[in-house]
Parts: C-alpha cells; structure tokens; sequence
C-alpha cells in the first residue's frame, strides 16, 4: 500500500485543507453578505441543530477506522483489513439513514418548540441528508489515512468544496432570484405580501439559507461517489497475495463491536466541542433580547446595532457573532486539525510496536508545528481583528463593527483551541478515546456559567460569549496536552515549543503593526493592511530561521519519521 510519513502526510492534508479554507471563504463571504446578520442566524441556528448528530454519527468514524486499520497493517493482518472496511460500509449507510431521519425530527422539534421559528426548519431539512453520505465518505476515507495515504481523502475535500462554493452560491442566488421575480410580477414572495424590497429580503432570508445549504448537502453527495469510485477501481488496494499471507479474519459482530466502541468516546467528544455552539445558539438571543426588554437603553451599548429594529437585533448579533467572527476563528484550527490527523495512524503504529522513543519524538514535532503556526495566526487575529473582517466583508459595515471586538477576543483563544484539536487527536492514537470527554465536560460548564453572566452585561454583549469561549479551550488544552505527554512518559520541550515560537510571533506582529501604520496614511486601509500581512510573514519566516538555525538536516530529524 501506498505510504506517506508524517512530514508529507501532513503537508498533503494541510494543503488540501488550506484549498478547502480558501473555498470555504469564497463560499461564505459572497452568503453573509446576501444574508447579513439576521440571515446567518437563520444559517447558524440550522448548523448549531445539525452539527451534535453528525459528530454522533459521523466524526468518529474516519478516526476509528484509520485507527483500527493501521493497527491491522502493522501486524500484516490484510485479509481482515479488508474485512473491516466492508462491515464497516455496510454498517455506516444503515446508521446514516437512521441519523438523517433522527437530524430532521429533532430539528423540526427544536425550530418549532423552542426557536419557535418554523422557517429555521428550511435550512435544517436542506443540509441533514449531507448525514448520510458522509457515513459513508468517512469508511472509505479512515481505510486510506490508515494505510497512510492521505490523497483520497485531500482530493475528496478539494472536490467537496468546489462543489460547496458552485451549488451553494448558486441555490442561494437562485432563490434571491425567485423572490425577487415574484416580487416584481406582483405576486406573493414565498406565500408572504411584500411592499418593498427590504420586505422581499427579509422574507427570502430562510429561503436563501436553505438553498444554499441544499447545495452542500449534494456536495457531500458527489464527493462521497467519488471516493466510493476511487476505493474500488483505483489503487491503495491491498493485494491478493497480501491477503492469502494471513487469511484470519475477526467476525463481523467482533468487528461492527469494536469499531462502534472505538467511535462513539470520540463521537462524543466531538458531540460536547458542538455543545458549544448549542450553548451559544441557545443563550445568546434570550438573554440579549431579555436584557433590551429589561433596559431599553442598553440598545446604545450595543456596537454595530444602530438602524436595526428592536426586535431583530438578538438574531443580528448572534448572526454576526457566529456567521463573521466565528468563521474567521476556525480557520486556523481547521488547518492544525490536519496535523494530529496525520500523526493518529503514524503514532498508533508505533504506539502498537511498543516504540516509545518515536510515538514520543512524533508528538514533540506535532505540537511543534501546531504552535509554529497557531502562535502568529492567532496574534494576527487579535490585533488585526477590525481589518481582517473589513477586507472579507466589506458589504457588511454593521456586522464588521459588532463583531470585531469579539473577533479580537478570540484570536487570543487560536492556539489554545488548535492544541485542544491536536492533543485529542494524539489521546485518540494511543487509545485514551475518553479521556477529552471528562476534560469538556467540566469546560463546557465553566462556559455556561460565563455565557449567562458576561453576556448579560451590555458593553460586552457578543464579546461575553467570545471570552467564556476562550475560556473554555484554555481548560481543554492545558489539561489535554498536559494529561497525553504523562501518559506516553514525556516531557514538553517547552522552551523549543512554546517560547521560540512565541517570540517569533511577537517580532512579527510588532512588524506588522509598524508597516500598517506607516502606509496606512499614504495607501489607504485595505492596501496597507495586505502589505502588513506580506511583512509580518517575512520577519516569521526569519525569525524562525534564526531562532531554530533551520537546516536540510535539522529539518529531516525533525519532521521526517
């Protein structure tokens, strides 16, 4: 079978994820700029419903499987191998009909009964049968990372994303089109009278969101045909005379059992990191609309919300709060993601070869690179905040002004989220699948509680949400990372990990924050801004260079396996 180490692995999933991030912009920009704040409630609401069945159903079988199949390849068990991947097929399409069903019910309830808002049902309906192919997507796609090879998978989610971008851009303009038409030939838009064409959009604005929504959903579809395409006809495959070397194979029950098992303390884990988002979709707008009913001056307080009407602005800082700066926070993370992604089938090999020494040097190099590149990134966001959501949703000035603070807020919780992601998928490598579930849940109560008492509280608002969110990862990744490293019998190098990196970063920002200001004046914002960006990368560069005394050999004894 075809094998990448960790270095090319890792490059391979990270590039891919970097394509895939740069679509998502091109995807969401041009959507929350249709939508605005109270449309991207409408999207936010239907993902924050979603999201909790597909980590169930979904996210914990492409880590489970590669997992199980890389164990299986170390001990040149192929036969079952095989075995494995088509239980595990069969299994997933039932369970993803089943989830599918499940996403619709207990969306419909959520939307009617507690949102009491049936047009957020639209949305929701569009994107549950995306459930059912990524069960599917995500067998095929945990046997080839456990094979360690990590193509089909990268070019699945290049796919999967441009499809994103042309069906969901395209449904979304599309019934911004029909409004629109109907509008104009005098009839009803959507069964609703319309006098102007504010009145047509606010309308659309479910409509809009569950078209585009619609296009992910197929998507999903295409890329999940794909892979099924690739994984029978192409290569990767394990030979027959690898197979007939060691033709045992565990039962099926056996098989289903153990995979479920492996799955479901990682589904969970995912499942609570959603509950998040459930807490802030659930939170935010009462309490924002309690506090204005409570105090009607407190509107004033309230940056970015002036002309909006009374009754919207809960779901308009929500919208803007999940649909801009939330966006922006995920993408870094997002890409570190990749790297324990690569790791998990490397270092469960070496963890089931009992080679400490290399699962220990593999972890060092993880967390490395996760701080070289979750450091600056996350300073750059902090600092920068106003100017980043500027340049990517420049139609949207209201929206860039009651969500930047938080924005900014949350740069700083970058590298503690990147860890979190990165250290849960190294406990998940060495069969501690549990452990992150105890960590989140006495983080998720810490973010409630906050959530309740900071939001409440005018002048934060959005940015109470953005702290308690910050505050929450910082318990998960200290005590995930801390709680790996005892358990494989390793220190942290935390000055070559942390206080090298960190000091990079700082030159960088301070560069970058010089080259804005000077130019800021002589070329205008936006320009200036992208010659600060230019800079700021420069001086990490170097500094990095200098600090580590990068060279072709200090490069392979760290990243290579």
């Amino acid at each position: 079978m075809k094998k990448q180490g960790f270095l090319l692995g890792s490059a391979i999933l990270m590039i891919s994820m970097l394509i895939t991030k740069v679509l998502g912009l091109i995807y969401k920009i041009p959507l929350t700029n249709i939508l605005g704040g109270e449309g991207m409630s409408y999207y936010s609401s239907a993902y924050s419903i979603f999201m909790p069945v597909f980590a169930i159903s979904v996210t914990g079988i492409t880590t489970a499987l590669s997992k199980i199949i890389s164990e299986n390849l170390s001990f040149k068990r192929y036969s079952n191998a095989i075995k494995i991947k088509r239980c595990a097929t069969v299994f997933f399409l039932l369970s993803g009909i089943v989830f599918t069903l499940l996403s619709l019910v207990s969306g419909y309830l959520i939307c009617v009964y507690i949102l009491h808002s049936r047009q957020a049902f639209l949305s929701v309906a569009a994107i549950s049968p995306s459930i059912f192919f990524a069960s599917v997507m995500s067998v095929q796609r945990g046997f080839f990372e456990g094979g360690r090879n990590m193509i089909p998978t990268c070019v699945s989610e290049v796919i999967e994303s441009i499809l994103k971008v042309l069906f969901g851009i395209g449904g979304a303009y599309l019934a911004l089109f029909v409004a629109n038409k109907q509008f104009l030939q005098g009839r009803t838009v959507f069964g609703i009278p319309c006098e102007t064409s504010e009145e047509v959009l606010k309308v659309a604005l479910p409509y809009i969101s569950a078209a585009s929504l619609l296009g992910v959903s197929l998507s999903t579809a295409i890329a999940t045909l794909y892979l099924l395409f690739i994984s029978h006809h192409k290569s990767n495959k394990i030979s027959f005379r690898q197979q007939l070397s060691d033709p045992t194979t565990d039962k099926a029950t056996s098989i289903i059992s153990f995979i479920v098992a492996l799955a479901i303390p990682m589904a969970l884990s995912c499942l609570i990191t959603n509950i998040v988002s459930i807490v802030d979709m659930l939170t935010i707008q009462p309490i924002i609309k309690s506090t204005i009913e409570q105090n009607p001056e407190s509107i004033s307080q309230l940056k970015g919300c002036e002309g909006v009407d009374s009754q919207s602005i809960p779901a308009f800082l929500y919208g803007s709060f999940s649909g801009l700066a939330l966006t922006v926070f995920s993408l870094v993370p997002s890409l570190t993601s990749m790297l324990g992604k690569s790791a998990l089938p490397n270092i469960s090999h070496y963890f089931a070869q009992g080679d400490l020494k290399s699962v220990c040097q593999q972890s060092q190099n993880t967390l490395f690179i996760t701080n070289l590149i979750s450091l600056p990134a996350g300073l750059g966001i902090a600092i920068f905040s106003k100017e980043i959501l500027t340049l990517l949703f420049s139609g949207r000035e209201a929206e860039v002004e009651a969500s930047c603070q938080s924005l900014s807020v949350l740069g700083f919780g970058v590298l503690f989220i990147s860890l979190t992601v990165t250290s849960f998928s190294l406990l998940q490598s060495i069969g501690r699948e549990k452990a992150p579930i105890y960590i989140l849940l006495s983080a998720v109560v810490i973010k409630i509680v906050l959530n309740l008492i900071l939001v409440r509280i005018p002048s934060l608002s959005i940015c109470g949400a953005a702290i308690s969110t910050v505050a929450f990862y910082i318990i998960t990744a200290v005590t995930s990372t801390a709680y790996y490293f005892k358990v494989i019998g390793c220190k942290i190098q935390f000055f070559e990990n942390f206080i090298k990196p960190l000091y990079a970063s700082i030159n960088c920002i301070m560069g970058g924050i010089l080259s804005n200001n000077c130019l800021k004046p002589r070329i205008g914002s936006t320009s200036a801004f992208l010659v600060c960006l230019i800079t700021s990368v420069i001086i990490y560069i170097f500094s990095v260079g200098i600090l580590y005394k990068m060279t072709k050999n200090s490069l392979k004894l760290r990243f290579l396996p």
